[in-house]
């Protein structure tokens, strides 16, 4: 009955510098140590209900190896998967014969962010590229910028 796993993740960037590697929770930051005990004593808390695991999305790695290899790993982690908003634009851009639904996703996404700051700007473009895509979505259709 219900779920039999949860995974807590964060995303992590080297944009704290040094050691040991910080991950962004919330209003603060902690260290690799801290995040680990509180995952691990919450695994303990719910063993045997409850399979919890610990991983992280990977930023800034993407463009250094040696952050990527360092984080890694890093002991404690299930997994870590990258942060693949790129790779999926950029796929999307290659499918796509008219790019148009790319266009609307970029220019929502810098007019939001210079509206609405970097943090609280992801709902609002979410919303925006919801309501554009609906809008357009006949004559976007018929252009063949969706299939």
């Amino acid at each position: 009955r219900g779920a039999s796993e949860i995974c807590f993740t964060d995303h992590v960037d080297d944009c704290c510098g040094g050691d040991p590697i910080k991950f962004e929770i919330g209003d603060f930051f902690a260290s690799r140590a801290r995040y680990f005990d509180e995952i691990s004593r919450v695994a303990e808390a719910f063993r045997g209900r409850m399979a919890v695991k610990c991983g992280i999305e990977l930023g800034g790695g993407n463009h250094d190896p040696e952050l990527a290899r360092r984080i890694a790993g890093t002991e404690g982690l299930d997994f870590v998967m990258t942060a693949m908003f790129v790779v999926i634009f950029l796929e999307q851009w290659l499918k796509e014969k008219r790019h148009e639904t790319a266009l609307i996703g970029v220019a929502a996404s810098a007019a939001c962010l210079y509206l609405f700051g970097a943090d609280s700007f992801m709902i609002p473009t979410m919303l925006c590229i919801l309501c554009l895509l609906t809008v357009f979505r006949r004559p976007l259709e018929r252009k063949g910028g969706l299939e």
